[in-house]
């Protein structure tokens, strides 16, 4: 049997949530994630978004709650990480998250992973080390912070797939794989972001980045961009923001990844992103043009 790629779509890209849904079903997304707090203000209730969801002919694959993003691991206690207020709240946040997709069959939930100290100004160290040096007592902290959650999941039955968001700690492959195998549990899984390994100078993530994944891979979030002359903080960005480009525009090695994935019969789902703007165009029209360049990308292959 030929492999199919599985493409989903990230629904809170386009807002609001209702016409994200009608949106996904127009392109042909069979898949869809969302965080919940984006969808509860809209829509009111957990049954509502399965419903929106399932009607539109998208199966929720994953819910998030914006968990563990824009929290500092510096000002975590060790031995009492809950005693942080913030990290508190994100907790909560995560295990609401777990209740409303173990309720709606979404079978896994999203999570960051805490962001470097000085976060901007710590560019330079990751850039120059492909991601970062993770220092033991911040392992320890990641441990113990996931070790709580994952006994949640444990509880709900939900995996945990964590994003490698650029300014977090398990942005690179090596980082995420290096934490995943000191953790060792089955419930922790990636959503896996190529793009965002280029932002911290991880270029072979296409390749030796896939193997360092392979075994966690959840989901790709799937964008493009490229990579500035690199400046004070690593790269040259325009008004702070990293030049985000159409699917096969920029510099992410798609037509690699999609062979990977392919050749290796992954389950994984493709969730499209949209990320850059166009002149006189909404989120949805470039959500229109991610889906047409993705589909282009793997008929290029296809041709292989």
């Amino acid at each position: 049997m030929a492999y199919e790629f599985k493409i989903g779509m990230a629904l809170q890209f386009n807002r609001p949530f209702r016409e994200a849904v009608a949106l996904g079903r127009e392109l042909g997304a069979r898949y869809g994630w969302v965080d919940l707090d984006f969808a509860l203000a809209e829509v009111g209730d957990i049954d509502t978004i399965g419903k929106l969801t399932a009607d539109h002919g998208i199966e929720l694959f994953m819910l998030g709650n914006n968990v563990f993003s824009g929290l500092y691991l510096t000002d975590i206690d060790l031995q009492r990480p809950l005693d942080h207020p913030q990290l508190q709240q994100h907790m909560d946040r995560l295990v609401a998250a777990m209740a409303a997709a173990a309720h709606l069959g979404a079978g896994t939930v999203l999570a960051y992973n805490f962001l470097w100290p000085g976060n901007w100004a710590s560019w330079p160290m990751r850039w120059l080390t492909r991601g970062g040096v993770i220092a033991e007592i911040d392992l320890q902290k990641l441990e113990r912070i996931f070790s709580i959650a994952l006994e949640h999941a444990e509880r709900y039955g939900v995996d945990i797939a964590l994003g490698n968001l650029p300014w977090d700690y398990l942005a690179s492959t090596a980082n995420f794989r290096l934490f995943a195998e000191r953790l060792g549990s089955p419930r922790l899984k990636l959503m896996w972001g190529p793009a965002d390994n280029l932002t911290i100078g991880e270029f072979d993530s296409a390749t030796a980045g896939f193997e360092n994944i392979r075994p966690y891979l959840h989901s790709l979030h799937v964008k493009d961009l490229h990579i500035r002359p690199f400046a004070a903080d690593g790269i040259e960005r325009r008004d702070k923001r990293i030049d985000y480009r159409p699917l096969g525009e920029g510099d992410v090695d798609y037509p690699t990844i999609l062979r990977n994935l392919r050749d290796t019969g992954s389950e994984a789902i493709l969730a499209v992103y949209t990320h850059f703007e166009i002149e006189n165009g909404t989120q949805s029209d470039v959500m229109r043009i991610q889906f047409d360049r993705l589909r282009k990308l793997i008929a290029g292959i296809d041709d292989d």
